[in-house]
């Protein structure tokens, strides 16, 4: 299972603060690659939560494709950036 760290959740939590409510951000594996986009929680999704609030959701094929990861915030000179480690 994918590990959500703290701070990762707290930047999560900020880049929802101009969502509707409801809407968590969905890690759609492409290939190799990953998309993020606003969604809502699906039967079957795995779901992470930060402060009581659902701020990450993962379908089946991307919770497998991402377990055993830690998703964690690097500081970058163009700001936080979510980082997959």
């Amino acid at each position: 299972m994918l590990t959500l760290t703290d701070g990762a959740g707290e930047h999560l939590a900020q880049m929802l603060t101009v969502a509707s409510e409801g809407t968590a951000i969905r890690l759609v594996a492409l290939g190799k690659d990953l998309k993020m986009q606003l969604d809502s929680v699906k039967p079957g999704d795995t779901t992470f939560d930060h402060k009581g609030g659902t701020v990450l959701v993962l379908d089946e094929q991307t919770a497998g494709f991402l377990a055993g990861k830690t998703l964690d915030v690097t500081d970058t000179d163009g700001g936080p950036r979510l980082a997959l480690l």
